[in-house]
């Protein structure tokens, strides 16, 4: 495995570290927390674009740098299509 292909799995596997670790916070119910991760998964992985632009937005690990432009455009021709 190349490190560009870890640097993406990376990034498509972020949404759901984050929409687990919101549903398993505190000791309260947390099915009404479902939906909206379902919809927040949803959005996040539409695209490419949309998964880089949840990155930016929600990533909290500095030590994953975001991609360069040139292998966004490389893994958008690669991938385009696939949807949700």
């Amino acid at each position: 495995m190349d490190k560009k292909f870890i640097s993406q799995l990376i990034h498509l596997l972020k949404p759901f570290k984050h929409v687990l670790v919101i549903i398993q916070k505190g000791k309260t119910a947390s099915l009404h927390l479902v939906t909206i991760a379902v919809l927040t998964l949803r959005q996040a992985l539409e695209t490419y674009k949309s998964l880089i632009e949840y990155n930016k937005n929600y990533g909290n690990n500095s030590s994953t740098e975001d991609l360069s432009e040139d292998e966004d455009e490389s893994f958008e021709e690669e991938g385009e299509g696939n949807h949700l």
